[in-house]
């Protein structure tokens, strides 16, 4: 009996799928007029432009250096390289070692990008890096300049 009912259910999903997946290609020439799509010219301002309603192209999540699965991956852009990248700048790919270098760039500039390094050993830095009288002090005070350098306005 419980048989029965595992086929009776398969049987029904395939149905709702198959039916809620298939699109005919009259399905569009059945819309109403304001719905279909208008061929339209780049460069042009549409009839219903609304600047509270654009389209965005970014990225939201982007590691660097700063973050141990990338750097393992042979990433080695700090953050100013990273949106340096989402702003149009080349940039420079890991490979593999005894080949050159290879460089990326976009067609276009991102419209926003947010780099979002793991916090895992963040501050960390080489041994002998800072040798002063109290070096966690000045690998504290290394981060605050970075940040300050990061938020900058004149940087843009």
């Amino acid at each position: 009996m419980v048989l029965a009912t595992g086929r009776t259910v398969a049987v029904l999903a395939s149905l709702i799928l198959g039916t809620s997946c298939s699109r005919t290609p009259t399905a569009t020439a059945q819309l109403p007029p304001q719905l279909r799509a208008r061929p339209s010219r780049q460069n042009t301002q549409c009839t219903r432009f609304s600047s509270g309603r654009n389209l965005y192209f970014g990225d939201m999540h982007v590691h660097t250096s700063y973050s141990f699965d990338a750097f393992g991956y042979g990433t080695r852009t700090d953050p100013f390289g990273a949106y340096d990248f989402a702003q149009g700048a080349p940039a420079t790919l890991a490979s593999p070692s005894g080949h050159p270098p290879r460089t990326a760039q976009l067609a276009r500039p991102l419209d926003f990008a947010a780099v979002t390094d793991h916090s895992e050993y963040f501050g960390e830095y080489p041994p002998g890096m800072f040798t002063g009288e109290n070096p966690s002090r000045d690998a504290w005070a290394h981060e605050q300049i970075d940040a300050q350098a990061a938020n900058d306005p004149s940087r843009d």
